[in-house]
């Protein structure tokens, strides 16, 4: 086993950092390679040893590390407005930027850009395009109340639960409060019924706060 001096920032990191894609009792054993700076294609670790980062981070720092000249654009534009969100008829000019050059950069013809943060998030925006076109052109179906909403979706998870076994599933993943539509509260009665049926097969109910969490309700 690797000795890890307490209080150092491998210790730190073991005591309150959990990893993607990480073997968890290795890393609790050796700690994590700490990597300290970057220039261009390489990155060090904090005794400066030096590795080629052949995959740009995570695909994302494809002009390399340290660049000078994205961090004087950033610092820059962090300086007049370091960012605001595209929601609700808000835009801003980079953005608007953005997608125009994308528009032109495009290997098909295409009209229009919707930015994502990330590959997950896109698939999941597509799906819900996808409902709304249907929507768009009249592929409706009938209206229901909140509590029928909410027995419906209870219903359809208990069916889903059944159809994979329920000793195959793990958890139950939704915000409490819906984000992406105008921070909308659920249907009346949907989360006890939703709780009712995740605790019918002790199923764990993962809370996704980023719209009520960390102060934003008042509350920490």
């Amino acid at each position: 086993m690797t000795y890890i001096a307490p209080n150092s920032v491998h210790a730190r990191d073991i005591a309150h950092f959990i990893h993607p894609q990480t073997g968890l009792v290795r890393h609790e054993q050796e700690g994590p390679v700490v990597i300290s700076r970057g220039r261009g294609i390489y990155v060090y670790d904090e005794s400066g040893r030096e590795y080629l980062e052949g995959a740009a981070g995570l695909w994302c720092a494809s002009l390399g590390f340290s660049n000078e000249r994205l961090a004087k654009v950033a610092y820059e534009q962090m300086k007049t407005l370091g960012y605001y969100h595209s929601y609700r008829h808000s835009g801003h000019e980079p953005g608007i930027d953005l997608a125009e050059q994308l528009i032109k950069i495009a290997p098909v013809p295409m009209s229009k850009v919707l930015f994502q943060s990330s590959g997950s998030e896109a698939n999941d925006t597509m799906i819900k395009l996808a409902w709304y076109y249907h929507a768009a052109i009249g592929e409706r179906e009938k209206r229901e109340s909140e509590e029928d909403v909410a027995t419906r979706m209870a219903y359809a998870l208990e069916t889903l639960i059944l159809a994979e076994e329920p000793e195959t599933v793990a958890g139950f993943i939704a915000e409490p409060v819906m984000g992406a539509g105008g921070a909308i509260l659920p249907p009346r009665t949907y989360f006890a019924k939703i709780q009712a049926v995740l605790e019918k097969y002790q199923v764990l109910f993962i809370a996704d706060e980023v719209i009520c969490g960390f102060g934003r309700t008042g509350n920490m």
